[in-house]
């Protein structure tokens, strides 16, 4: 919107681009379009919702929101956004001609009104905005108020004037003056408070910014809860909570601590508290410098998978005044003697005893009778009513008094003097233990032993200033009273206790079996009631008898007149019987129908006028108007010749054409009886089929057609085949044996090049297409490499519509992709192409359909992030929205913690493809058994992206990982709907209903027509051959098999082929075998060599199964005859040649019965060194494993990568077992300090309760540990969790052979949690641990938590070594023998 003004000589032009009219935004460093102006001489201002944009003629510079493009003194027609501006934005644009000196910025600071949405009216200016330096008005009306002056008085009080900021001044200079005579110091406004209320929210939200959070999670309930893992952890209060310096208090309510504890920890990294108990802890602290001051909780020490969660943290500044008034108070209270000691109460009442004793001890004899008597009433001889028994609730508060109890404790002492009568009497009297066995519950008090805390005391501060005076009056007033009297006043006292019936002893309302003073009856508890009411039924009938004898025969009549007056007799007015009277007024809300009424009314208009208009669109003859009524035809209706006025030239016409027919005619049968191909038509018009085609004669009206020689068809013969053909589901050894195997790797991939030893070829890496395994026991495929390549498995048959659902999982902490391979093809040039669906907790995109993954070009079509959870349970489009942290393969055999191991269910997806239409949907990831995620559907066409054209026609599937280890895929379903399925038994076409999605019969299908007689049909879910005929079907056998010698195959006599592997050579049976990795059976024991000075890892025949030909390094030995051997029961000797060996090793599950693998030096004991930086030496998941006589030395240091490490020696893990026989082991940390995360040592450690770690007995060399914490935040020698065991044999020969000799620094020797240790007995010797010779052996000797059981064969607390005590956690059953 443009508008033209002149101001003088000036002309202004203005154009106004209002918020919400454009259709999109206005793309910053794109031309905005403006009135002409001349570029560089101030002739433009721009306003953006009503602020005036600073614009440069040059470029954006920094400050410049818009420039003007071109040069000084050009004409100008666009500017320049620096920032995008949204629609929502209001733009206003004022440019002004010429140039001369003039500028825009002088016409505003003239105070000109730039603004198009003014209004101008006899009443005045009406306008959004008015800029101008000068407004000359008598009032104001602002916002509904007169404002008729602004005053320079901030006194004056008139309701139509504006203070002056000079009047705003005076008043502000009056105010502080006031405050300095109240305050001069200020301190009421630093510090009013003697401790403040806190300084942030206790409880935890969302986006709290006094609160930074690191590796915590905070709940629902608004907690904040941490969970062992791997990496740093924090809670912070942010820098800006802290203003000043001084005392501060915290108060932490802790909920749950399973193990650990919780450090609180300053800016300079200073510990200022821990907390390692639940419930609410307190500390206070010292704020230095609050500009930088910070204080943080991190949890330390926790076990993996045990939690913290702490429910609020309370944070107040305490006042310098408060506490030296605490200090000045408590000293005074001290010295002054306002506080008694316990000595000085004690002396007390030993002198007030020996008095009374004495006083006693002569009315012993005078009122025993009478007091025994007294004691054995049971028949409430005071008289006590219910409403003497209230006695104090179950929730109450004491004086001090009340606790102190002096009186009793002082007769008690003397009545311990004096003779069974006399205490008997006293005892009664002053008992308050119910005498007469009245229940605590029946009186509704609190129990006898209870307990209080300090704020149940309500006088507490009273007392303790006047607590000495109260115990000495208390005592001399005693005294006193007592002393003075004699047996008569003792007797009166006895006979005033037996006659009180004010409840002495406190009987409640339910020992006297009364009730309460308010109670209710019901009906049933009146006994008469039902006689009652009969006699009063008699009573009434007399009555009424009585009255009809009295009034004699006019009493009917009367009665009937009475009943049948129907004009008021009893004179009921309107307010009497609650109605309105004749004449009275409603409102509209009094008429409760009204609404309906005119809803009813309002329908019935609209019904009419909604007939009316259906009437006068009705174009069907509404009112049955007659052809007679319009004098029009029939419709039916017929002609004479002589009505056709023009019939003679038609006539002329036909005879002209029927002579042109006769002539064609006679044409059209002459080309129709020509057989010599009059088109010329050639071989390849006449589209005869592809290759293997033929032709085929169906007997049919179109006899010939071309079909495949062979086609594939569900024949099927049995139930059980038409079932497995329902599902079409290829069982996963097929799969295994079968499928198509890919690996594809970008051409520029650097990445593991001995692996991708093929970047952009096919396959990329070879050596991974062998990575995948067929698990008998759970029927399923697993991919256990963390692959650089994408990886797949393809079917051997093409589909153009299925549809499926497959269970995705992994037992791994790393959370990259597994997938479906929704097409496969190969194009005119071999290059193979995917088009796949993959999903992830969180790494390589977690959703997503995309085209030739890992290969190239590659291309994400879809992906659907937003609408699924993360790994860690959040939403969010991109893992930092979701606060994500993308896990890797550092614990590939997964914890449950992170990765695709935190989910164990998995995710289900499913796919279908419907002609060229793929659908793909999944759960939510862990939730497998959940509902699809609606909104994370993936759509796609194949004819929508060029690059997808390819894939319109029949394509392979197929199951797909890319760098994600144990991967699984568990397939739930797989229909084929486009191929019927042929049951020849029942003769019978069974059909997929994509509606119903089920399975049909349909009669109407010939099924051998539709089969196509003279064919043959293959069904290679049952490997069946047939040949179709009209009416029945042959199963064909195949028996001209040409069969080579030595290829593991034979024939019979009937000539059926059969395998054969007796004629195969040894050697080559052996590369048969490896090469489809079925393990070569070991019938003796056999060994293999290892030497890193000459050995190599390249595999060639017979690598080393000699001393001369040995590998290089123990992995490669342990890959190579772990994936190649079944051991049986024989066992695999890894002999080693001497050197070190700087290896990290895994030692894995093989095949076995009760064979297994030993690793030892092939020379000298000791002579091989295994060592590892920074990661575990030796790793075992499964098998069973012997290490002997070699050093194993673990070496760490600080690693500052922000992750948690825990680092052992020697670690068993899943199904591991590992016999440790005379190793020299030996961990140390060296170095600075682990800075932001922890980094344990675990000498030897056990995870889960198939794992163990056994020291075995021997003869010749010595089991020892040596261990070195040095900077690392703890180290436990033997650490178990899990059900993991650690366990030591005893030996029959010799204690030296068994003894394990030691020497470190520890946090702790053994740790368990959930964890055993055995002292296996049987023999002479048991197992001991012995400090080596000169050496010691420092930190706790054992720690035992959470159902932990350690067993030494009842050798003592001081079986470990160690200089602090051993624990062992009560909370859960742990036992120590």
């Amino acid at each position: 919107m443009t508008a033209i003004n002149t101001f003088g000589a000036s002309t202004i032009q203005t154009k106004k681009d209002l918020a919400n009219t454009r259709k999109s935004v206005i793309k910053a460093g794109t031309e905005y379009p403006v009135p002409p102006y001349t570029v560089g001489l101030d002739k433009i201002a721009v306003f953006l919702n009503g602020t005036r944009l600073i614009g440069s003629y040059k470029t954006l510079e920094d400050g410049v929101a818009y420039y003007e493009p071109g040069y000084k003194y050009d004409i100008g027609s666009s500017i320049i956004f620096r920032s995008d501006i949204a629609i929502s934005d209001e733009i206003l644009v004022t440019v002004l001609d010429g140039t001369d000196d003039s500028t825009i910025s002088d016409l505003i600071n003239l105070g000109s009104i730039f603004n198009t949405g003014t209004n101008a009216s006899d009443f005045g200016v009406v306008t959004p905005k008015v800029i101008s330096k000068i407004i000359d008005t008598k009032r104001i009306f602002l916002n509904g108020s007169d404002v008729v002056s602004i005053s320079q008085d901030y006194t004056e009080n008139k309701y139509n004037s504006l203070p002056s900021s000079k009047a705003l001044y005076d008043a502000l200079m009056q105010l502080q003056e006031n405050i300095d005579q109240i305050d001069p110091d200020s301190n009421f406004f630093k510090d009013n408070t003697v401790i403040t209320l806190p300084l942030l929210s206790p409880s935890f939200v969302e986006g709290d910014t006094d609160w930074e959070i690191e590796n915590w999670t905070i709940t629902v309930d608004n907690t904040i809860a941490y969970t062992r893992n791997d990496y740093a952890n924090k809670v912070t209060v942010a820098n800006s909570v802290f203003t000043t310096a001084g005392y501060h208090f915290l108060v932490v309510d802790i909920e749950r601590l399973d193990s650990g504890k919780i450090l609180v920890i300053d800016n300079a990294g200073e510990t200022v508290g821990e907390f390692s108990t639940i419930g609410t802890q307190y500390l206070e602290f010292v704020v230095d410098d609050p500009t930088i001051f910070t204080l943080s909780f991190v949890a330390s020490e926790v076990f993996p998978d045990e939690s913290i969660i702490i429910k609020e943290i309370r944070l107040h500044k305490v006042t310098d005044r408060i506490r030296d008034y605490l200090i000045y108070a408590v000293g005074n209270l001290v010295a002054e003697g306002g506080l008694a000691s316990k000595e000085d109460v004690n002396t007390a009442i030993e002198e007030a005893v020996e008095t009374l004793t004495n006083k006693f001890t002569i009315l012993i004899d005078e009122v025993g009778d009478l007091a025994y008597a007294h004691i054995e009433n049971r028949s409430n001889p005071h008289s006590v009513t219910y409403i003497q028994t209230g006695a104090a609730a179950a929730e109450h508060t004491h004086k001090s008094s009340d606790i102190t109890d002096l009186d009793q404790f002082v007769e008690n002492s003397v009545i311990e003097g004096t003779s069974g009568i006399v205490s008997d009497l006293n005892t009664h009297i002053a008992n308050i233990n119910n005498p007469h066995r009245v229940t605590a519950a029946q009186a509704g008090a609190a129990p006898l032993v209870h307990t209080h805390k300090v704020s149940d005391i309500s006088d507490m501060t009273t007392y303790i200033s006047s607590v000495s005076d109260d115990i000495t009056n208390t005592i001399k007033e005693y005294v006193d009273g007592v002393t003075s009297g004699t047996s008569d006043s003792l007797r009166a006292t006895l006979n005033a206790h037996i006659s009180n019936t004010n409840n002495p002893h406190k009987v409640t309302y339910l020992q006297v079996g009364a009730a309460p003073e308010s109670h209710t009856h019901y009906v049933a508890d009146i006994k008469d009631m039902d006689d009652y009411v009969s006699n009063v039924v008699d009573e009434i009938h007399i009555y009424v008898d009585n009255a009809i004898q009295e009034n004699g025969s006019t009493s009917d009549e009367n009665l009937t007149t009475h009943i049948n007056d129907k004009t008021n007799p009893h004179k009921v007015t309107a307010a009497q019987a609650g109605a309105a009277p004749v004449k009275h007024e409603h409102n509209i809300s009094d008429i409760l129908t009204l609404s309906d009424t005119l809803d009813e009314l309002t329908d019935k208009l609209d019904n009419s006028i909604s007939s009316f208009n259906v009437h006068s669109a009705n174009t069907n003859n509404p009112h049955n108007v007659t052809t007679e009524q319009i004098k029009a035809a029939p419709l039916e209706h017929t002609h004479k010749v002589a009505d056709i006025t023009d019939i003679q030239s038609y006539l002329t016409k036909i005879n002209d054409l029927e002579l042109s027919v006769q002539t064609n005619r006679n044409l059209i049968s002459a080309h129709t009886t020509d057989i010599d191909n009059p088109h010329e038509v050639t071989y390849s018009q006449l589209g005869v089929g592809d290759i293997g085609t033929v032709f085929l004669n169906t007997g049919s009206t179109s006899p010939v057609i071309h079909v495949p020689i062979v086609k594939r068809l569900y024949i099927c013969e049995t139930t059980e085949e038409v079932e497995k053909c329902k599902n079409n589901i290829p069982s996963m050894k097929e799969m295994f044996n079968s499928w198509k195997r890919i690996s594809h790797a970008k051409s520029n991939s650097t990445s593991a090049p001995n692996i991708v030893t093929n970047p952009g070829g096919q396959p990329a890496a070879p050596s991974e297409l062998l990575t995948w395994e067929y698990d008998a026991d759970e029927d399923i495929i697993r991919n256990n490499t963390n692959s650089y390549s994408y990886l797949g498995l393809i079917s051997p048959d093409k589909y153009t519509e299925y549809e499926t659902e497959i269970i995705l999982n992994a037992k791994t902490n790393d959370d990259d992709s597994i997938g479906f391979i929704v097409a496969f093809t190969i194009d005119e040039n071999g290059i193979e192409h995917t088009l796949s669906v993959t999903r992830s907790p969180g790494g390589n995109n977690k959703w997503q359909l995309v085209y030739d993954l890992n290969a190239d070009p590659m291309s994400i079509l879809l992906s659907k992030p937003s609408a699924l959870k993360w790994g860690n349970g959040n939403y969010g489009a991109t893992k930092e929205e979701a606060g994500y942290t993308q896990t890797g393969p550092t614990k590939p055999d997964g914890d449950g913690t992170t990765g695709w191991s935190a989910h164990p269910n998995g995710t289900r997806i499913y796919v279908s493809r419907k002609g060229n239409i793929i659908t793909a949907k999944t759960t939510d990831i862990g939730e497998a058994d959940a509902d699809f995620v609606e909104d994370a559907t993936i759509t796609m066409n194949l004819s929508s992206r060029e690059i997808l054209t390819k894939f319109i026609r029949p394509c392979n599937i197929g199951y797909s990982v890319r760098s994600n280890p144990y991967s699984t895929w568990d397939v739930q379903y797989f229909r084929d709907p486009s191929s019927n399925i042929y049951d020849v038994t029942r003769e019978v076409a069974i059909v997929f209903d994509q509606e119903t999605n089920t399975w049909a019969d349909d009669t109407s299908i010939n099924i051998y027509e539709a089969m196509r007689p003279g064919t043959l049909g293959y069904n290679y879910l049952t490997n069946k051959l047939f040949f179709i005929r009209e009416n029945n079907v042959e199963r064909v056998a195949i028996s001209s098999i040409p069969i080579i010698d030595g290829g593991g195959l034979n024939v019979d006599s009937n000539g059926n082929a059969y395998v054969d592997f007796s004629t195969m050579p040894t050697d080559k049976f052996e590369v048969m075998l490896k090469s489809i990795r079925v393990p070569i059976w070991i019938t003796s024991t056999k060994y293999f060599y290892v030497d890193t000075a000459t050995g190599s890892d390249t595999l060639t025949e017979g690598i080393g199964e000699t001393v001369s030909k040995p590998f290089k390094t123990i992995q490669a030995c342990i890959d190579y005859v772990t994936n190649n051997y079944n051991l049986n029961s024989n066992a695999v000797g890894i002999r080693i040649l001497p050197g070190t060996y700087n290896e990290s090793l895994r030692l894995g599950e093989f095949t076995r019965t009760t064979g297994y693998i030993s690793i030892y030096p092939h020379e000298d004991n000791y002579s091989v060194t295994i060592k590892s930086n920074n990661e575990h030496t030796i790793r075992v998941t499964g098998g069973l494993w012997y290490v002997r006589r070699c050093v194993i030395e673990n070496n760490v240091t600080a690693i500052n990568d922000d992750s948690n490490h825990f680092l052992s020696c020697v670690t068993a893990t899943e199904s591991g077992t590992i016999r440790l026989e005379g190793c020299d082991i030996n961990q140390s940390y060296t170095g600075d300090a682990p800075s932001g995360n922890i980094i344990e040592l675990r000498t030897l450690s056990v995870y889960g309760t198939s794992a163990t770690i056994q020291f075995e007995t021997t003869t010749g060399t010595r089991n020892c540990l040596r261990f070195h914490k040095g900077n690392s935040t703890g180290l436990s020698v033997l650490f178990c969790e899990r059900g993991g065991t650690i366990q030591c044999i005893s030996s029959q020969n010799s204690q030296d052979y068994v003894t394990i000799y030691c020497e470190g620094e520890a946090t702790r020797f053994l740790a368990l949690n959930n964890g055993k240790f055995y002292v296996i007995g049987g023999a002479k010797y048991y197992t001991k641990f012995d400090i080596v010779s000169g050496k010691s052996v420092t930190g706790q000797r054992y720690r035992l938590l959470t159902n932990s059981l350690c067993n030494t064969a009842s050798q003592g607390q001081d079986y470990f070594p160690g200089d602090t005590e051993g624990s062992i956690e009560t909370a859960t059953y742990c036992v120590y023998k």
